[in-house]
């Protein structure tokens, strides 16, 4: 197959019916790069979604194989876009990306073929503007992924943006995969595979729009491979191979919609992706390529970049790092002397990665790296110390799920130090300068991590499994002759994942900041002083917020009306929407307990308090408890949300926002005192 688009699949007829009822009926589009006319320009809300700003009329690839000058097969990726901006919110469109892989060899994948063009319409004329040159630039994000940055020319409120290019590729194992939905409407999203005998993919297709076309069916291909390194006169081999040939079509895509409590939208966008299992030639044993953690795992350890100098000497670090202990003390607490040493010392510098940027000593000298080139060296001191300690790689919620199939390394961007003292075992994160010994952020908790050891080692960092308790108390007497006045006592211990949040939020903003916000959380004639945080800088235990409250009413009211939540209850749902297609994944499972009790004023009496309720959740999933008792003097209230796991399936969700309902309903109940 030529480098350039195939005109027998990738040639599109985009007629103005495109958005009519026909469009329903079409198994092909029919379009040409640079065949725009006066009428495609017209698209309006009442064809398609133009609340974004944009909308992505043809999104088609294709990706097959053709023989190479260099003895075996070349992948290619052809991409054909064709985008109409509504206005500026679309403009984001005139920008993409074209990332390409770099292997271990050296060698990188190349764009082979581009052309990219703007049309606008002036005085019922189409003008067109091609990309310059100089509208591309090169960022490297890593040692293997290369990305190159376009930007078309001559944006503008109405303008039509075409692009197509070819990418070749020498590495079969980065089959392209394709990703139907995105953050703009698509009206044609399609995907074409054409896969000879000799390759074995895994197939993967993932979420929840319906394919309008899904077909595979079979060709017969010669492929000539010049075998002769003598290029003057090469030796070709010629091959005929049984096609697999793989077309998906997905029409009116909507635009993919954020939804809270979502880990990463990755995880449920519409896509196709592919993994190489092996690899079987004419006469040739099968190749292996699926490959096993055994194996993964042995090569991340050979790895400079990753293992290769864990175990060695390290002398470079033995006059620093003797100076942490004394040879007295027990491992546990020489594993915390080099914890604190390397948390207090080092900065991360806001990049993730499951490898190292730098080597471990050019960490240790110049006091900063990424979270890999931090926790290695963390793996590293520890060893170092004779710790059994062990580097370990996961993928962060917003980064999206590993495969639980096949040992993917590009699905990690993490890496953690876990250490074993006895039979007690600690996971460690030293980049991050607000988490105590044992802690880790609540984003690594995403399902499957992996230890890499000579026998890997699966590590389950469920949300499910971690929780967050938090016990809240308020206690109010009344206050000199005016029987509305109230003074009191707030008390509340954090729980570990909000502790960490609020030590972030100080790191990063300034504490100033954070007595503002609770201040500004109470209305009216409320008001708070004497704020005082308990263990701020003892990251080992949680934190508890202290502080006194002042609430004045209206002299000689005949009602005085209280809510006893005061500021720490739910004001709104947070599942608003009456339907949701994905499941709900919170941060970790919780408790929120909350006691409240509040003097009767000298001369009322309680008119009207809120009904108690119990609500379960699915029977065992949590429960809602809202709990009132008056006696002669007082009124008290314990309220407690209690959910025993964080992620709840898409069936779940009307049960969870009813149950929320519920939540926000009775925090909005008030006490109700009457002059006697």
């Amino acid at each position: 197959m030529p480098t350039s688009l195939k005109t027998s699949s990738l040639t599109l007829l985009l007629l103005l019916t495109l958005f009519s009822s026909a469009l329903k009926a079409q198994d092909k589009l029919n379009i040409r790069f640079g065949k725009v006319s006066p009428e495609d320009f017209q698209i309006n809300s009442a064809q398609v979604d133009t609340s974004y700003g944009g909308v992505i009329i043809a999104d088609v690839g294709n990706s097959s194989f053709q023989g190479n000058q260099k003895g075996g097969f070349s992948l290619l990726f052809n991409h054909y876009r064709r985008v109409k901006i509504i206005n500026k919110k679309g403009y984001s469109l005139g920008d993409f990306e074209i990332p390409l892989y770099r292997g271990f060899d050296g060698n990188e994948e190349k764009i082979t073929s581009f052309r990219a063009t703007t049309y606008t319409l002036e005085n019922g004329k189409i003008v067109e503007t091609k990309m310059p040159k100089d509208a591309k630039f090169t960022d490297k994000l890593n040692d293997h992924i290369v990305v190159k940055k376009f930007s078309f020319p001559n944006v503008k409120d109405g303008c039509i943006l075409e692009y197509s290019y070819t990418v070749t590729s020498d590495y079969f194992g980065n089959f392209q995969p394709w990703t139907f939905q995105g953050a703009y409407p698509r009206i044609w999203s399609e995907y074409e595979a054409e896969i000879p005998e000799y390759f074995i993919y895994d197939i993967q297709a993932q979420g929840y729009l319906p394919f309008s076309i899904n077909k595979t069916s079979s060709s017969v291909n010669d492929y000539h491979i010049n075998v002769s390194d003598n290029f003057s006169h090469p030796e070709i081999l010629n091959l005929t191979s049984n096609n697999a040939d793989h077309r998906w079509v997905i029409k009116d895509v909507p635009a993919l919609k954020e939804e809270k409590f979502i880990s990463s939208t990755e995880n449920f966008v519409s896509k196709i992706e592919f993994q190489l299992s092996g690899i079987r030639f004419p006469n040739s044993p099968y190749h292996d390529y699926r490959g096993d953690w055994r194996v993964t795992a042995e090569k991340l350890l050979q790895r400079s970049s990753f293992g290769a100098d864990l175990n060695r000497d390290n002398s470079w670090m033995n006059e620093e790092i003797s100076a942490l202990h004394n040879s007295t003390q027990k491992l546990l607490e020489k594993a915390m002397a080099v914890y604190n040493y390397v948390q207090s010392h080092l900065k991360w510098n806001k990049f993730n990665s499951y490898e190292m940027d730098q080597s471990l000593k050019e960490t240790f000298t110049k006091k900063s790296g990424n979270v890999a080139d931090i926790n290695l060296l963390l793996v590293a001191m520890m060893r170092h110390e004779k710790i059994k300690a062990d580097p370990v790689i996961l993928s962060t919620r917003s980064h999206g799920l590993v495969s639980q199939l096949y040992p993917l390394e590009d699905r990690y961007n993490y890496a953690l130090c876990r250490v074993t003292i006895d039979s007690d075992q600690y996971l460690l994160d030293a980049s991050k300068n607000y988490l105590g010994f044992g802690n880790i952020p609540a984003e690594c908790y995403n399902g499957q991590a992996k230890v890499i050891m000579e026998n890997p080692e699966n590590l389950d960092l469920s949300a499910d499994k971690v929780k967050n308790v938090q016990i809240t108390n308020i206690q109010l007497m009344n206050s000199g002759n005016n029987p509305g006045n109230w003074v009191g006592n707030f008390t509340s211990t954090l729980g570990e994942f909000t502790s960490n949040n609020v030590r972030y939020t100080i790191l990063e903003k300034g504490k100033t900041e954070f007595i503002k916000k609770i201040k500004d959380s109470y209305k009216g004639e409320t008001t708070v002083d004497s704020l005082d945080l308990v263990d701020e800088n003892v990251l080992s235990k949680p934190i508890t917020v202290n502080y006194k409250i002042k609430i004045k009413s209206e002299d000689n009211s005949n009602i005085i009306y209280l809510n006893p939540m005061m500021s720490e209850g739910y004001k709104e749902n947070p599942f608003k929407s009456a339907e949701r297609l994905y499941p709900v994944e919170m941060p970790y499972a919780s408790d929120e307990i909350y006691s409240f009790q509040v003097q009767i004023p000298k001369g009322y009496k309680v008119d009207e308090v809120p009904k108690s309720a119990r609500v379960n959740l699915n029977d065992n999933y949590g429960y809602f408890e809202f709990l009132l008792s008056v006696d002669e003097n007082s009124v008290a209230l314990r309220s407690r949300i209690k959910l025993n796991k964080a992620n709840f399936s898409a069936e779940d969700y009307e049960t969870l926002r009813n149950f929320y309902d519920l939540i926000v309903k009775k925090h909005a109940e008030q006490i109700v005192f009457k002059k006697i």
